[in-house]
């Protein structure tokens, strides 16, 4: 099987291993594997599995809601995912459709659920959170049709969708609340000052970060500062640059923000001010900058989502690994494709740990 397929020993035996899982193939000591009976049609099956061409020319789709408003691609989180799902269907001789929900033709339900079955797609990615709004009548009229994928942000909200979680759905989710409360426990003891600069639009996802801040500055009995800002005016969104001016007024508002912050954070020994995500921190830093405070010595910073900003300006973020997340779904897709009608009403969870990127905006 190595030289048929040209692949190495381990490619061979994990590609074995899910055959075996999922009913196709018997293996025995002395007597190597065979195809099951009744299951001789699935050896091109074996085949693929093996050589990793498993999708074979079908389509598997993303869905979500882009965490920026409109169409456009950006560099954003639930975007960055896709692109990496986007790559790995292509080396599996497949493809990915593409379904934003902020995107005008995509946000009835009813206009995906047809285009779903139109492009004979039997597996798709779905990204649950605050801005998909009830998910359930997207979901209920494919159940046991369609093998879906779920990706839930933060372990915390699991509960939340355990009307949609439930067999014959994956899911995967990442420990992000526990991970910066554990981060902070850990690396920030001695932070003496707490503040968390963000913006009033998505409260929604904000609140339990906001929460989990606070929990450590009460434990800690040290004073905390929460600064929301101002929403910002509507951009239009034919605009070629309209991410970017949207980002542009994020930035902006968290410069003032931290620009009122400054008096109240004269005496403290270690201020650690916490962006809501990388956009919000990089006003931060702008403003530090321009006031000649030393950034880490005087006041140190922490972003979220390890964005190319973050990298950008040395940013300290807290990293939700798009290709750990897209790893595990996909491989989830290989498990379905490997056995389509034994795992249609089979579920399987992941958690997902994140993890701190340390630079030079905190010590």
């Amino acid at each position: 099987l190595e030289k048929m397929f040209n692949v190495s020993k381990r490619t061979v035996r994990r590609a074995l291993l899910e055959l075996r899982n999922a009913g196709l193939i018997n293996t025995g000591q002395k007597r190597g594997s065979k195809v099951v009976r009744n299951h001789a049609a699935s050896v091109e099956a074996v085949s693929r599995q093996i050589s990793g061409k498993f999708l074979q020319g079908a389509c598997i789709a993303s869905i979500f809601v882009s965490d920026s408003e409109g169409a456009g691609r950006t560099d954003n989180f639930p975007w960055r995912i896709t692109g990496e799902l986007e790559m790995k269907a292509a080396r599996a001789g497949g493809r990915l459709m593409t379904y934003n929900l902020r995107e005008e033709k995509w946000r009835n339900f009813e206009d995906v659920i047809i285009s779903l079955k139109e492009n004979n797609v039997e597996w798709f990615f779905c990204f649950l959170n605050a801005k998909l709004r009830d998910p359930l009548l997207l979901y209920s009229p494919l159940k046991r049709q369609i093998k879906s994928v779920m990706y839930v942000q933060d372990l915390e909200s699991v509960s939340l969708y355990a009307h949609i979680l439930g067999e014959g759905v994956d899911w995967i989710s990442t420990n992000s609340l526990s991970k910066i409360y554990d981060c902070l426990s850990r690396d920030f003891a001695d932070v003496d000052f707490l503040a968390y600069i963000g913006g009033d639009i998505d409260l929604k996802w904000e609140q339990p970060r906001i929460d989990v801040v606070r929990s450590f500055a009460d434990q800690r009995k040290i004073p905390m500062e929460v600064l929301l800002g101002i929403p910002i005016d509507k951009v239009n969104r034919e605009e070629k640059d309209w991410y970017y001016i949207e980002r542009d007024a994020r930035i902006k508002n968290a410069y003032n923000s931290t620009a009122k912050l400054l008096r109240k954070i004269k005496g403290f020994r270690r201020p650690l001010l916490i962006g809501a995500n990388d956009v919000y921190a990089r006003g931060v830093v702008q403003c530090l900058e321009k006031r000649g405070i030393s950034i880490p010595g005087e006041v140190e910073i922490l972003g979220h989502d390890n964005s190319n900003l973050a990298m950008q300006c040395n940013l300290s973020s807290f990293h939700q690994d798009e290709r750990k997340i897209s790893d595990s779904a996909f491989e989830f897709c290989r498990m379905f494709y490997s056995a389509k009608s034994n795992m249609l009403r089979q579920s399987h969870a992941i958690i997902i740990e994140p993890h701190l990127f340390k630079r030079m905006s905190t010590r």
